[in-house]
């Protein structure tokens, strides 16, 4: 197992802490989870490893059904062409909010309109692209209830 994998590893288990890992934040706060500064053990990342950490928890947390994200609200496409009407939305438990979408498909996403011109965790158009209507919103799913949790 690379350092990668035993980092995300222990990324997944933090995920499952309610009390101290960031369960119930934006999206932004699972991004921050990345690099958290408690653990000694962690290594320094840069930004570029910082944000392929946080796809891959990202799309590991849909697939295993810990998180879900409501499309974004000015999407008029997916970064495969497809129009933004074919987005599929999970009719559950009376919430057609959800993207049902294959992770991966969300993930891509994500990953082609977060900010390329972001250098740091800490730049404002990084910041400002966790509030905007590009950004997908995320709930979370609570590990006892199912309950769906939303910033």
């Amino acid at each position: 197992m690379t350092t990668s994998d035993q980092l995300l590893e222990k990324l997944v288990a933090r995920c499952s802490d309610l009390s101290r890992g960031p369960f119930g934040s934006w999206i932004n706060g699972l991004f921050i989870a990345v690099t958290p500064p408690y653990d000694p053990q962690y290594p320094i990342l840069s930004f570029d490893e910082q944000k392929e950490l946080f796809f891959r928890l990202l799309e590991r947390l849909l697939r295993e059904g810990r998180v879900v994200l409501i499309p974004p609200l000015d999407v008029s496409r997916y970064p495969d062409g497809r129009r933004r009407e074919s987005i599929k939305r999970r009719v559950q438990d009376g919430d057609d909010r959800i993207w049902d979408e294959d992770p991966k498909i969300m993930v891509e996403y994500i990953r082609k309109t977060i900010p390329a011109e972001a250098v740091h965790e800490d730049d404002l158009v990084l910041h400002l692209y966790w509030y905007s209507s590009a950004c997908p919103h995320i709930g979370w799913v609570h590990p006892e209830t199912g309950e769906l949790v939303f910033s």
